[in-house]
């Protein structure tokens, strides 16, 4: 997911005013988580600081978070959240804490729960040098080399990616069906092509001879028959 980042440097006091909700497709929406992040940088150590951070809540609701992952470069911190504010102060006195070259003073996570105008603002009333004079007094910058910058970090819309259809599946084509066999014409019992019955002008063989021989022994005893008969009736 990409991120827009807002960041205003400015020398003690860092205010971040900006609408979050409605400027554009690229702002912050209701429902997304955007964070908040504000850099120390000091010359040297610092032995202590107090300081707090504002935030408008009735369009930002703070995530919850442990003190270690809201406050990554001090120890034994004593924070307060109340009413769109975070109060917190720390001190070391054994070595003090690092800011020299920038680090982060505070992150915090804010859910957006409405649309409108936001600001979020850190601002520090105390703050001293390791065994050292003072850097902040007041609430306003007494030393050189003192800066504190922050950013707000809010996701932007990103453009889904086209979903691309699978393929259609093209349906293997129908398969023709194998020609009909054609059955052998039937033989009748003379051995001839065609119709059962049918004359044919092939001589008889086998049992066909013999059939026309018993039928032609009985043809001459019937014409004997009718010898003998005109002999007797002479």
């Amino acid at each position: 997911m990409f991120k827009k980042v807002i960041t205003l440097a400015l020398a003690i006091v860092c205010l971040a005013s900006f609408a979050i909700v409605g400027v554009s497709a690229a702002e912050a929406k209701v429902g997304d988580i955007v964070t908040y992040t504000a850099t120390l940088t000091t010359p040297k150590n610092i032995e202590n600081i107090q300081a707090t951070t504002t935030y408008s809540a009735d369009t930002l609701k703070l995530v919850d978070a442990t003190v270690a992952e809201r406050f990554p470069n001090m120890t034994g911190v004593v924070a307060n959240a109340a009413d769109g504010a975070i109060y917190f102060n720390a001190s070391e006195i054994s070595t003090g804490f690092d800011f020299v070259g920038g680090k982060t003073l505070i992150t915090l996570q804010f859910e957006v729960i409405a649309e409108g105008e936001v600001t979020v603002a850190t601002a520090i009333e105390e703050m001293v040098e390791f065994f050292g004079p003072d850097y902040v007094t007041g609430g306003e910058i007494v030393a050189d080399g003192v800066a504190l910058t922050d950013e707000l970090v809010i996701p932007e819309e990103t453009t889904p990616a086209a979903t691309t259809a699978a393929p259609t599946t093209t349906a293997a084509p129908a398969t023709t069906a194998a020609p009909a066999t054609t059955l052998a014409p039937v033989t009748d019992v003379q051995g001839t092509t065609g119709s059962t019955g049918t004359d044919s002008d092939v001589p008889p063989t086998g049992s066909t001879v013999a059939i026309f021989a018993v039928l032609a022994v009985v043809a001459m005893a019937g014409a004997a028959v009718v010898v003998l008969r005109k002999k007797v009736n002479g």
